[in-house]
């Protein structure tokens, strides 16, 4: 037993020593979740689902922009919402870690097209959720609709540099999709 907890405690150090976790948790029936980020790569986000995540029974990699974050805050109420949003073919797996009323909770739900077909509750005190890393310029594909954002921002910004790269970090945290629609909205907005 105490070999199988230490071989289990290295496996998960030796594999959080190459990559940055973005959402753990250990869930309800005893399997785990893990969504990190390269350390040496900030573009590729790995996902592993199963008993051991050494073997899992799941395991995606995916570029970074091929993943969507979100944050939510509803200080009214109470509740802080993040999510880890990863798609993979005709399936979608949702991670969400909500603090609310000071209490952590966590699940994965699944999806199978526009189909729910699962929800996986965490172990309340073994959910982590960190912030991604953001990528680096160079690793950011940028729709026309953005370079026109970009070129707007060098003719008319005070200080163009630091605004387009707050921008370019903005984008960074956001889906091809969702890229191309802030960048409208901005031109509209601008227009």
């Amino acid at each position: 037993m105490k070999k199988y907890i230490i071989l289990l405690a290295s496996v998960f150090m030796l594999n959080t020593a190459s990559a940055h976790t973005l959402f753990y948790c250990k869930t309800t029936n005893q399997k785990q979740v893990l969504v990190e980020q390269s350390n040496s790569n900030n573009n590729q986000v790995n996902y592993s689902f199963g008993k051991s995540l050494a073997n899992p029974e799941i395991s995606l990699q995916k570029k970074f922009n091929e993943v969507e974050f979100d944050f939510r805050n509803h200080r009214a109420e109470g509740v802080m919402l993040y999510m880890v949003k990863i798609l993979h073919k005709n399936y979608t797996y949702e991670l969400a870690k909500l603090y609310r009323d000071n209490e952590v909770e966590g699940n994965i739900m699944v999806y199978k097209g526009d189909k729910h077909i699962a929800t996986i509750d965490c172990i309340p005190n073994t959910v982590v959720y960190n912030d991604p890393i953001a990528v680096t310029n160079s690793d950011i594909k940028l729709p026309n609709s953005c370079k026109k954002v970009i070129e707007i921002k060098k003719e008319y910004d005070e200080n163009p540099r630091e605004s387009i790269e707050n921008f370019i970090e903005e984008l960074s945290f956001l889906g091809k999709s969702e890229r191309i629609d802030y960048c409208k909205k901005w031109l509209n907005s601008a227009g």
